[in-house]
């Protein structure tokens, strides 16, 4: 059974020095930055104060994908640019697996899951970290190994 693009969650994995957070796309347009006035507020001196917009697109009606932006789509652009998969750009169409850096310390990995597995993956989370979670979202064997972040079940389970 195959999962449609209306049936997934897509995802932002906020990765910066000191935390992990995991962002559900669920709304129209995100801002990225310092400013407190951003739906994603980051703290890093090196993310500009309007860094980035994040934007959801409909095609056909049904299938939804998101676009980001570098700066504030005023034409105002951030200080240290918008890097997507090592090269710098000024937007991009966003697709499963894409690392967007923001300065040198902020990190995003943009995913789609399925609703289960996004459940599992707040679960674990909110730091209920049990190795029986695990073996849920996969078939392979995760005894032995030691977990840390949020990351580290991320790359088994896609």
């Amino acid at each position: 059974m195959s999962t449609s693009n209306k049936d997934l969650n897509h995802v932002l994995i906020l990765k910066e020095i000191a935390k992990e957070r995991i962002i559900v796309l669920s709304e129209d347009r995100y801002s990225l930055g310092r400013n407190p006035s951003n739906n994603i507020i980051i703290k890093d001196k090196q993310v500009s104060r309007y860094h980035a917009t994040i934007v959801k697109r409909k095609k056909n009606n049904f299938q939804e994908y998101f676009w980001i932006y570098d700066g504030d789509l005023k034409k105002k652009k951030s200080s240290n640019g918008l890097v997507v998969n090592q090269k710098f750009c000024d937007y991009h169409c966003l697709k499963k697996g894409d690392i967007i850096l923001l300065g040198n310390n902020v990190k995003l990995q943009y995913y789609q899951f399925a609703a289960q597995t996004l459940d599992l993956l707040k679960l674990i989370e909110t730091k209920n970290k049990s190795k029986d979670l695990l073996l849920n979202l996969s078939d392979r064997d995760f005894n032995n190994v030691n977990l840390h972040k949020l990351t580290d079940i991320i790359i088994p389970i896609i």
